[in-house]
């Protein structure tokens, strides 16, 4: 016994002994640094990360989130998607030890270098905006071919754990590539697709000619594949030389009449289809010529969706299932549901035999993914979209089954998607609400809905669902515009921590541009005013969405100038196309049309729909991505525009 006791306790004590030293050897004298610090494909490495000074400091439960890279481009499954030097993200929480923190990875034999982000729930530390950047070494000690040059490549792809900024850091980049192409020539090729565009982004028009002379060089290429040919078109597209991008399309079409170009030409016909006849038609034909084509997922969900729309279920059923399990997009069929059906629509059970088979496979998906993990996203990002699909497909029967009056039913559907969402849909978040209302749940109705509203998450139904328990709980509506901004007043606060952060401040470029009617108007008839610049396009469907919102915007915030400048429109008559867009909506926006996208290019814009905010001087303070929500888009103003006022 005493001998059994003696040697536990010099196990244990060998144990704590490792343990020290272990914790005692790493170097926390530099914010970032690894061991080793010169490393090479193929070997374990330990992150070593101290967070004194940065946002992150004091800091419990940090994330490092690595994206790995490669020495070169990879063209994608398909070419139509941007070629990029990815080989994975992924994060990891680390270890606090002594000093700081912790975490090992395995390197692949492939890796040319990586970034890393070190974040928690609230804060970010990215390396004010390019991540902390490790290249790799050969077995010399000389950093290896790829290593500058893919670091600039992998940036641009969002995922690694912030924004890039290109306006900013598109310069910067294009140093990157410089580096590696004046050591490694050859390397230029590797990384064509990813330079070009850092060069037009830094460099705008003046990059044009340089681009033109790497096409021209590019095009001498023997026998020019399908992928080859549309980078050639969609280059010279890009830099306005639609006559070389029409005879390499043309050139592409004819040399491959079955291939992928050739099958999305075909499949452009498909959204000029309304009736639900002519769309089975297309997508009979379009199967028998392209039995793999893209698209056939949306076509199928497409039409499954307007046989619920015209409350034909027992066909929309005998349409379901002739189709494998995964062959058809969901959403469509979710938003025809809760569009179209009620409790009058027909036999509404039918649509059971969908919803429970599509459940069923997100529950298996969520389980046993059948696809592997993207490489530019983490696996905890992956996941949870695999969880907003089965909450999608919770909420579309819980719509079915509270119209067949099983309210108990509903409410388990809703509340099973809400959890797996963690509150944070508006939508699913209104549902649950509504029924927790409905069911007497009264208290737990009103925690769900603070949650939502507190979290950022909200819409005029929760406002009004979330008044009228006021009302029932406190038999008075006296004291309720107060106890809401109490709760509107925590996820301001938040949004306000993230507005500032993300302020910049700017040189802005000038422009003259005529408007729709023909009347010259140039950014510095506004100087002494805010101005909101909202970059979108007739065939954006984000940027229409966000139309209403910007209406209110306007008239809310009448000490700003708002100018809806059109870019990247598609196609002929692009003036004509705006004109008849906003007349159909009645909108009365100020739209200048930027026919030859200078201004988008000028201000270094990469997606629709973006906002750039100036401040009185004329200098850029805030830019605006995408569109999440009415609510959202007037609570960031409503913070944003008097801080900027002059």
């Amino acid at each position: 016994m005493g001998r059994s006791c003696e040697n536990k306790c010099t196990a244990l004590f060998l144990i704590f002994l490792v343990q020290f030293i272990s914790c005692g050897r790493y170097d926390f004298s530099n914010r970032f640094i690894t061991s080793p610090i010169k490393p090479n494909p193929g070997e374990k490495i330990v992150i070593l990360y101290n967070p004194v000074g940065t946002k992150l400091d004091s800091k419990e439960n940090i994330m490092a989130i690595t994206r790995l890279y490669g020495k070169k481009d990879f063209q994608q499954i398909s070419f139509f998607s941007r070629p990029n030097n990815i080989i994975d993200t992924e994060e990891y929480l680390m270890e606090k030890v002594k000093g700081g923190y912790k975490v090992e990875i395995n390197l692949p034999d492939t890796v040319a270098g990586f970034i890393v982000t070190f974040k928690n729930k609230e804060y970010t530390d990215d390396s004010d905006g390019l991540g902390y950047w490790v290249p790799m070494y050969n077995s010399e000690g000389v950093q290896i071919q790829g290593a500058n040059a893919g670091r600039a490549a992998c940036l641009v792809v969002s995922g690694w754990g912030s924004d890039l900024d290109m306006a900013k850091f598109s310069d910067t980049l294009l140093t990157f590539y410089d580096k590696e192409f004046n050591l490694y020539p050859e390397k230029k090729k590797d990384f064509l697709f990813s330079y070009l565009y850092a060069l037009k982004k830094s460099k705008g028009f003046d990059s044009y000619k340089e681009i033109e002379n790497s096409l021209l060089e590019f095009a001498k290429s023997e026998d020019l594949l399908e992928p080859q040919l549309f980078f050639l078109s969609s280059w010279y597209r890009s830099i306005k030389n639609k006559e070389q991008s029409e005879l390499f399309k043309k050139r592409a079409l004819e040399n491959f009449p079955n291939g992928e170009w050739s099958q999305r030409e075909r499949l452009s016909s498909f959204y000029k289809l309304n009736e639900l006849g002519e769309r089975l038609e297309f997508l009979n034909k379009y199967m028998n010529e392209f039995p793999n084509g893209p698209g056939l997922e949306y076509i199928r969900g497409v039409i499954l969706g307007q046989y619920i729309q015209y409350s034909q279920f027992e066909e929309a059923v005998i349409f379901f299932k002739k189709l494998d399990p995964g062959s058809f997009s969901s959403y469509p069929v979710f938003n025809s549901i809760k569009n179209n059906v009620k409790s009058n629509s027909g036999n509404i059970a039918l649509l059971n035999q969908i919803l429970d088979s599509i459940i069923k496979a997100c529950r298996l998906e969520l389980k046993m993914p059948s696809d592997k993990k993207p490489v530019a996203s983490v696996t905890q990002t992956w996941m949870r979209k695999k969880a907003i699909a089965l909450a999608s497909a919770l909420e579309a029967s819980a719509f079915v089954s509270l119209n067949m009056d099983s309210m108990n039913i509903a409410r388990e559907q809703l509340e099973e998607a809400y959890n797996l969402v963690e509150g944070e849909d508006k939508q699913i978040s209104t549902s649950y609400g509504n029924i927790l209302f409905k069911t007497r749940n009264i208290s737990q109705a009103r925690k769900v809905l603070e949650k939502s509203i507190a979290s950022g998450f909200q819409n005029p139904e929760i406002e009004k669902l979330l008044k009228s328990i006021y009302i029932e709980e406190n038999n008075s509506e006296l004291g309720y515009e107060n106890y809401f901004s109490g709760i509107r007043a925590v996820s301001m606060d938040k949004l306000t921590k993230k507005i500032k952060e993300k302020m910049i401040l700017e040189s802005s470029v000038g422009f003259t541009l005529l408007d729709t009617k023909g009347n010259e108007v140039s950014l510095s008839d506004f100087r002494g005013k805010a101005v909101v610049l909202d970059f979108w396009a007739t065939w954006c469907g984000p940027c229409k969405a966000s139309f209403p919102a910007m209406e209110k915007a306007i008239a809310k915030f009448s000490d700003a100038k708002f100018l809806f400048i059109n870019s990247r429109e598609r196609g002929d008559e692009k003036l004509q196309k705006v004109i008849s867009y906003m007349s159909e909506n009645d909108y009365s926006f100020h739209v200048l049309m930027d026919q030859e996208d200078t201004v988008y290019e000028s201000f270094k814009v990469a997606f629709l729909p973006t906002k750039i905010i100036l401040d009185g001087n004329g200098m850029v303070r805030y830019k605006s991505i995408g569109f999440y929500g009415e609510q959202e888009l007037l609570d960031e103003l409503e913070i944003l525009l008097p801080m900027i006022k002059i």
